[in-house]
């Protein structure tokens, strides 16, 4: 009869396995190598189910993606439940993945399951409190209702709400609101604006419900004739002409071609007077056509031809060319020439002139004026276009800075305006440096806009935060920044850079990957190679064998030094201390326990070995309960520069970069090794712009909101300032304007100090003053003082009366050392309080005020005093300077002497930690003084001293040290040599302090 034999103990005899094992190399249930079906192997057991945090796969436990819980496989999409990240932060199930944050449209339920939002909402609390809804919606009690805008109004989806169209628009643009797309009716579309009245060079058509453009150079029509000129043209028989007709002269007034008096061909205005050419029978004399008779009359007389005699004038005329009242020609005093009436009060649209007693026309458009033309109190109504007093004069439309009031006057915009329409905060435009947002002058443009070179803000992209005139700068949350635009999810061969929210480039090497360095990858761009620990390798290395369902290498079991798949176990070499059974695994010597290694003997491993290969006790497989492998070590926790892999019970390295670490990508940082800093996740050696590197704490804070660049979180140390901020450097703050005395330098964005001579300016120097102070007068830009060279204004009343300046100053504004404002020949002045000092003899300190010339000689870099205590004020440095030097020379005298008398005692003999014993390598001793234990880190670990009895539990265990290149010693006593009372001194795991 044929015995199936499952393994043979050491007498070569048969013997069946553990009833769960399929395969073994012993009789116990935790001595299997592969399991009976269904059960699974996981650790040398055979189970029924794999334990939380692994799924089964032929026949065998495997760690699931370090984001899942429970899984039914080992990518990141075949979670079936979700629990913590290794920071403690909640992972939530989502479509069979855990990630931090739930998608749009879903929330963080019960169990940490993504649950869907209620109808339309994008955004959620729960299901019953959206937060956001879906375009075209908006939240309230009930849920997500649908954004109805009304006539006029236009949807902003992305502040869920309506916005009003310009006046005069039933429909419009949400760029821009003022751009009509339909107008309401009784308005016009013009240059997609609606008017109720055409603008300038427009006429209403009707049909069309358009302002349509007037013919050339005419500024008001309507559809048969022009009623109104360019400047520079006359109105003709409704046309714009530059030359009038024979017998029509320009009125420059009016802008209309009107006749000459009867008498004239040609002449240059309506008055008997204005002739430049006469008709046959007349002549010209002083600009009036005459009869060659009337030469001969006297004043108060004209020639009459019928009689031929010089007849009186009417009693109303000074001079006359007839009897008439209405053949005035001049008017006696007090009364004034109408045409050739004279009354006593000029009509409305005229004037009454003193120089020349007639009644002179106002200007065009002005109803009433007073002293002359272009002092207007009233204009006149047009049918066609109003008109708006503005100073004194009639325009068709307000200048720059006001705007069309009701009763027909230029009213003044908000100072932050350039032009408004209609209220004065309506703003169209504004000044510098202020933009337009949504017809109102800011600082700077709200969320989700951005300022034009015309300085108007418009929306930013969809999914955009922040953007500038070509692309996004910024995305939303939920998106990363990907080549201008904004993504949810980055394509292949970029990561999601949670630090910077963009989608940043994966190493060349590979082709997905979750960090941007070259053992980040998840995934090769050359499809021959294969990952290992996230990076792409030509062949797996040793104590690895390639996976080919994952494409990636795979630990070799510990008991292997090479193995080559499909399972771990499958060794083609063993390690020290062990052979290849029968089946090809690795066993232990078959005459020595699980537990035990040979060495001559068999010998136990160490207490925290739940198998060891030797040569020596502490060359460990794996681990028991509770400890973790750190190479071939044993501790209860991972070191620094060590994460904790808790499915495969191990010690792995971080990152270079992460002094700790949860993981081993370049974005699983916990803490930064030295000249690191931490920035979320990740290690980098500069923190970017708005944020500085704290020293204390390693980790990139943000600079206050109105800095660029700072070295601290508060207002005031800022380096640099954000857009339309300008840097105060006396107080390292930013303010969006500079205060009196400062002007804005726009290149650098700063607050620079004005010249003394000026109380506001713009620009450096004396010659770009705008205002002056009391006692000075600006010439040009100059502020120059009213009082001669060396003096300043004292007073002004009853008399001007001067003072000199101080003997520092050359010139000044007021008395003392504080205020001059130009200096005597090798002096500087010091902008910041007026005074002038002497340039610094030395690099030394000075006892006095200095300015450095060797940084600037065009202005003065202050160098502050050395200020020397005086008690007796006397003012003794020499001294004081002598006495503590000889001070200092009895302490280190005292200092030497004491040192000299302690060395004659007993010497202490330094700590030292000796390596333990390795069979296989050879390490001389290493003497580690105080200083290289206190401060430099090192890894911990207890072992039970392996000279005494190996089951002896109650005995002391050593403590030993495992420096950063692998190397374990063990701590020996500091004390006193050749004394039985050792002063111990001990060394604390804690703080690594001694105490």
């Amino acid at each position: 009869m044929i015995v199936w034999c499952e393994y043979i103990d050491d007498a070569d005899q048969c013997h069946s396995c553990h009833p769960y094992c399929d395969k073994c190399f012993g009789p116990s249930k935790v001595e299997c190598i592969t399991c009976v079906v269904p059960r699974l192997f996981d650790n040398e057991h055979c189970v029924m189910h794999c334990p939380p945090g692994k799924f089964g796969m032929y026949g065998q436990c495997y760690p699931c993606h370090h984001t899942c819980k429970e899984c039914t496989g080992g990518e990141p999409n075949d979670c079936t439940s979700c629990d913590k990240d290794k920071f403690g932060n909640n992972l939530y199930f989502f479509k069979g993945e855990c990630r931090e944050d739930c998608p749009a449209f879903h929330h963080p339920a019960a169990d940490n399951v993504c649950s869907p939002c209620s109808r339309n909402c994008e955004v959620c609390i729960d299901s019953k409190h959206c937060v956001k809804c879906s375009s075209g919606y908006y939240p309230d009690s009930d849920g997500c209702q649908q954004l109805n805008c009304g006539e006029g109004e236009i949807e902003d989806l992305d502040y869920e709400d309506c916005v009003q169209c310009a006046e005069g628009c039933e429909k419009c643009t949400l760029d821009d609101p003022r751009l009509c797309t339909l107008c309401k009716g009784g308005y016009y579309i013009f240059h997609q604006r609606c008017y109720e009245t055409c603008p300038a060079k427009t006429f209403k058509n009707e049909s069309t419900m358009e302002c349509t453009l007037c013919h050339e150079n005419c500024i008001d029509c309507d559809e048969e004739r022009c009623y109104w000129c360019e400047t520079g043209f006359f109105l003709s028989e409704s046309q714009c002409v530059q030359t009038c007709p024979s017998g029509y002269y320009g009125n420059e007034d009016s802008a209309v071609c009107e006749s000459c008096y009867p008498r004239c061909s040609m002449c240059h205005g309506p008055g008997f007077d204005d002739c430049d050419i006469c008709e046959s029978s007349y002549i010209l004399q002083n600009g009036k056509c005459i009869s060659d008779h009337s030469v001969s009359c006297k004043q108060g007389t004209y020639w009459q031809d019928d009689t031929g005699t010089c007849q009186t004038c009417n009693d109303l005329c000074r001079t006359c060319t007839g009897g008439e009242s209405n053949e005035c020609t001049s008017c006696p005093s007090g009364l004034y020439l109408y045409g050739q009436v004279c009354v006593n009060d000029c009509p409305k649209q005229t004037f009454a002139s003193l120089i020349n007693e007639k009644c002179e026309p106002c200007e065009e458009g002005c109803e009433i004026c007073s002293g002359n033309k272009n002092n207007c109190h009233q204009c006149s109504t047009r049918q066609h276009r109003p008109l708006y007093l503005h100073m004194g004069r009639c325009l068709s439309e307000c200048p720059m800075g006001y705007f069309e009031s009701t009763n027909n006057i230029c009213a003044k915009c908000d100072d932050a305006c350039e032009s408004c329409e209609d209220t004065p905060t309506n703003c169209q435009s504004c000044v510098r440096p202020y933009v337009l947002d949504n017809n109102s002058c800011q600082m700077k443009c709200s969320r989700k806009h951005y300022a034009t070179a015309q300085r108007r803000c418009k929306r930013c992209p969809a999914k955009c935060e922040k953007c500038n005139e070509h692309r996004c700068t910024e995305c939303s949350r939920y998106f990363f920044f990907h080549n201008g635009t904004c993504v949810q999810d980055c394509p292949r061969g970029f990561f999601q850079n949670t630090q910077t929210f963009t989608c940043t480039s994966c190493h060349p090497e590979c082709s997905v990957c979750d960090g941007p360095d070259s053992d980040d990858c998840e995934g090769c761009a050359n499809p021959s190679l294969i990952i290992h620990d996230g990076q792409c390798l030509k062949f797996c290395p040793e104590g690895t064998y390639t996976d080919k369902e994952t494409e990636e290498c795979q630990e070799c079991d510990k008991t292997c030094r090479t193995c080559q798949g499909p399972d771990s176990t499958d060794c083609i070499y063993c390690r020290d201390g062990m052979i290849k059974n029968r089946q090809g695994h690795c066993v232990m010597h078959k005459d020595c326990a699980l537990n035990m290694y040979m060495d001559k003997i068999c010998k136990s491993c160490h207490k925290k070995c739940y198998r060891c290969y030797g040569p020596t006790e502490d060359d460990c497989l794996s681990c028991n309960h509770n400890h973790f492998l750190l190479n071939t070590t044993c501790v209860n926790t991972c070191p620094h520069g060590y994460y904790t892999d808790q499915n495969r019970r191990q010690c792995f390295a971080c990152h270079k970069s992460c002094k700790t670490c949860n993981g081993r990508s370049s974005t699983q940082c916990l803490t930064c090794k030295a000249d690191w800093y931490r920035l979320n996740l990740m290690c980098v050696k500069t923190c970017g712009s708005g944020r500085f590197a704290n020293g204390s704490s390693g980790v990139c804070e943000n600079c206050h909101a109105s800095c660029k660049e700072c070295w601290g979180p508060g207002d005031t140390e800022c380096l640099s300032c954000q857009d339309n901020n300008f840097l105060m450097k006396s107080e390292n703050k930013c303010f969006p304007s500079c205060p009196e005395q400062y002007y804005e330098n726009k290149w650098e964005q700063t607050c620079e100090r004005c010249h003394p001579s000026c109380k506001t300016c713009d620009g450096k120097g004396p010659i770009r003053c705008t205002s002056c102070y009391w006692g000075f007068q600006m010439y040009g830009s100059i502020c120059s003082s009213q009082c001669f060279a060396g003096e300043y204004l004292l007073s002004e009343d009853p008399e001007t009366q001067c003072e000199k300046c101080h003997d520092t100053c050359l010139e000044c504004k007021g008395p003392g050392p504080n205020n001059c404002t130009d200096c005597h020949l090798g002096l500087l002045i010091n902008l910041a309080d007026g005074k002038c000092l002497n340039c610094c003899k030395s690099a030394l300190p000075d006892v006095e005020d200095c300015c450095d010339c060797d940084m600037s000689f065009d202005e003065c870099v202050l160098r502050k005093a050395v200020v020397v205590p005086d008690e007796t004020g006397g003012g003794k440095p020499a001294l004081f300077a002598v006495v503590s030097v000889l001070l200092i020379m009895g302490i280190g005298i005292g200092i030497f002497l004491l040192l000299k008398t302690r060395s004659k005692s007993k010497p202490i003999n330094r700590g030292k930690y000796e390596k333990l014993p390795n069979q296989a390598k050879s390490i001389p001793v290493y003497n580690a003084s105080k200083d290289s234990v206190s401060f430099r880190e090192t890894q911990a670990t207890e072992y039970k001293d392996h000279l005494d009895e190996i089951y002896d539990e109650e005995d002391d265990d050593d403590i030993v040290y495992m420096g950063q290149d692998g190397t374990v010693y063990r701590k020996f006593k500091y004390g006193l040599l050749d004394d039985d009372d050792d002063d111990e001194l001990e060394y604390d795991d804690e703080s690594y302090s001694f105490r």
